[in-house]
């Protein structure tokens, strides 16, 4: 049941980065979202959502703080 509540919550997000409408900074915390969700579940899901997501609008996020996140957890 969680499962299914975090992916309905990814979906939400994915609208929020899709909608022409949504405001920038809203974009870039959805990409963050959605790659945290990846890395707390283990999900690699997630992870391709937001590399094909960045990919197809030719987004400019910066996850090197969520990268280092995912780098202090392998070690």
């Amino acid at each position: 049941m969680i499962d299914s509540n975090l992916n309905d919550a990814r979906t939400f997000l994915v609208t929020i980065i899709e909608d022409n409408t949504s405001v920038p900074r809203a974009i870039e915390l959805a990409f963050k979202i959605i790659f945290l969700l990846g890395v707390v579940r283990s999900n690699v899901e997630d992870l391709v959502i937001v590399t094909t997501l960045l990919d197809k609008h030719n987004a400019m996020v910066d996850l090197r703080q969520e990268l280092e996140l995912l780098k202090e957890e392998t070690f």
